[in-house]
């Protein structure tokens, strides 16, 4: 399993694209649930939580870096926890986590949320340390300088 598919398309380049208008999605890539198997639920929250980590510790990289050894931690519970009857079909799907819509909506929510604005490291910054200090599953992806 790899939380890259969810951090691939950049959480803050796919929420800006949709505020400012540019490559918004039609509904063309909304997954049909007949066509395609879903990852569970724990799957898609670590995912998100991961993909959000990374995008703190990038826009606050002098406070936080992020927690490759949570991740594996992560990771390996999952497979553990999937893996026993070979690959699931989500796992193998480019859109099986999330499809770039889900990415892009997860983005904005979380964005809004903590009241970021995204071209100021100190809000990714003060995002970052509410989560650790709250110690969220976003905080546990992200390690104090």
């Amino acid at each position: 399993m790899n939380m890259a598919a969810c951090r691939s398309a950049g959480f803050a380049g796919a929420a800006l694209l949709a505020l400012v208008g540019c490559g918004a999605s039609d509904g063309a890539d909304a997954i049909d649930p007949a066509r395609k198997t879903r990852a569970p639920a724990d799957v898609v929250r670590a995912a998100i939580a991961s993909g959000t980590a990374e995008e703190i510790s990038r826009q606050c990289s002098g406070e936080f870096r992020y927690n490759r050894d949570h991740e594996n931690e992560v990771q390996t519970a999952l497979a553990t926890k999937y893996g026993a009857n070979g690959v699931p079909g989500w796992a193998e799907n480019p859109d099986g986590i999330m499809s770039e819509l889900e990415i892009q909506d997860a983005a904005i929510a979380y964005i809004q949320r903590r009241r970021i604005v995204m071209t100021q490291a100190e809000t990714w910054c003060a995002a970052g340390r509410l989560e650790v200090e709250r110690q969220t599953e976003i905080g546990k992806y992200l390690v104090a300088r």
